[in-house]
């Protein structure tokens, strides 16, 4: 997958310090990351980056939830590779096709994990 790594992932958390974890997880391991810090503006930054080839999102956000953000994504934009990180563990029937679950807490390798599975079913 190095040849994805000049692509961007989006990471999106309405908490700064979960944000910075995840950004810093990333950027590790060679990857070109931007944020969001609700759903509403990860959709728009969406809108802005052409680039953005999968998206990492929080479920409890305000406004819409991370399960409602990546549904939405995975409509209007069915190649862009998905990830949520939840506390909860109740969400595999809600969430979209191929989108992988990261249960909180979670150190980075797991993470990093479901980003190469959601990116394997994706294949941008």
């Amino acid at each position: 997958m190095i040849e994805l790594r000049d692509r961007t992932i989006l990471a999106v958390d309405d908490d700064p310090l979960v944000l910075i974890g995840m950004v810093a997880a990333l950027r590790e391991q060679g990857w070109r990351v931007s944020t969001a810090g609700n759903a509403e503006a990860a959709l728009r930054r969406l809108e802005d980056e052409p680039g953005i080839i999968a998206v990492i999102s929080d479920y409890t956000m305000r406004g819409l939830t991370g399960v409602e953000l990546l549904n939405a994504i995975s409509q209007s934009q069915p190649t862009v590779a998905l990830v949520l990180v939840s506390g909860r563990t109740d969400l595999g029937n809600s969430l979209p096709s191929g989108c992988q679950l990261v249960a909180k807490p979670f150190v980075p390798e797991e993470l990093l994990s479901a980003l190469d599975a959601a990116l394997a079913h994706h294949k941008p």
